[in-house]
């Protein structure tokens, strides 16, 4: 896939070809589609989405609702308060599922991922749940996690069998401990574990993420330990922000990546307390 620099050139080549031609256009710094461009493609397209973002549901579609060729479902910014164990969507195909800012949201079933054998891209962004089902640890084919600003959020299940995950987002979250099986993501090229609750990141974990180019450890008050050398093994990462609790690892770290192509980063040397 490149470098994360020659992958953000190419989407910003992709999206100005797509402004220039009328796809999309531009809303103050925001890009959106033109709302006659977003109904013809829903038409085009209606047997394989489902799209019923911001239009104030309570709750999810019934599963004679949910289509088996549906492949990308969105229900972000909605006021969508519980997934009940009635909801188990037959969606084989389906890779794309977005439930982010359903602020209500606290609890979703173990049997609602049932049947997402094809996931690969899950938003549950800023919503209240307290913890993940089970069923998403059986999610092998999920590429993208994203968790972020999940302030209730305690419990994630293990995640060693996800090892075709390349984003795991968690900042905000309320998570004590890293996610069981999180060295088993050798794929994971962005981890963002930026959350003033987290307590422990055991040292063993870091070397065996050797893909990682994007890396958020930075946490103001917390006393999570990292080992200087062992970050510094990280020969690909481009993006880092982290703070050090002992001289010595921040030492280590600053002279071992000398002549490293970091593009940001964020270096931060404050003992606990």
């Amino acid at each position: 896939m490149g470098s994360r620099q020659q992958l953000h050139d190419r989407g910003h080549t992709i999206l100005n070809r797509l402004i220039n031609n009328c796809l999309l256009e531009k809303a103050g710094d925001d890009v959106k589609m033109h709302d006659v461009m977003r109904d013809m493609a829903l038409y085009i397209k209606q047997l394989h989405f489902i799209v019923k973002a911001g239009t104030g549901l309570e709750e999810l579609p019934s599963n004679s609702e949910w289509k088996k060729d549906v492949e990308r479902a969105s229900f972000m910014m909605n006021k969508v308060s519980e997934i009940p164990l009635s909801l188990s969507p037959n969606c084989g195909n389906l890779s794309t599922l977005l439930l982010k800012m359903n602020v209500s949201l606290k609890r979703i079933s173990k049997s609602f991922f049932q049947h997402m054998h094809s996931l690969s891209i899950l938003d549950l962004s800023y919503t209240g749940i307290k913890q993940l089902p089970n069923s998403v640890s059986n999610l092998e084919t999920l590429n993208v996690l994203v968790l972020r600003g999940c302030c209730n959020l305690r419990y994630v299940p293990s995640l060693e069998k996800l090892e075709a995950l390349r984003k795991l987002d968690l900042r905000g979250t309320g998570i004590e401990k890293v996610p069981k099986g999180l060295e088993m993501l050798t794929n994971l090229i962005y981890l963002n574990l930026c959350t003033e609750s987290l307590k422990e990141l055991p040292i063993t974990i870091l070397p065996r993420l050797s893909c990682l180019q994007c890396l958020v450890l930075y946490i103001k008050s917390a006393c999570v330990k990292m080992n200087g050398l062992e970050l510094a093994r990280l020969r690909k990462l481009e993006v880092f922000e982290g703070r050090f609790n002992e001289l010595i690892d921040f030492n280590a770290y600053t002279k071992s990546i000398q002549g490293q192509q970091l593009i940001s980063y964020l270096l931060v040397m404050a003992p606990p307390g």
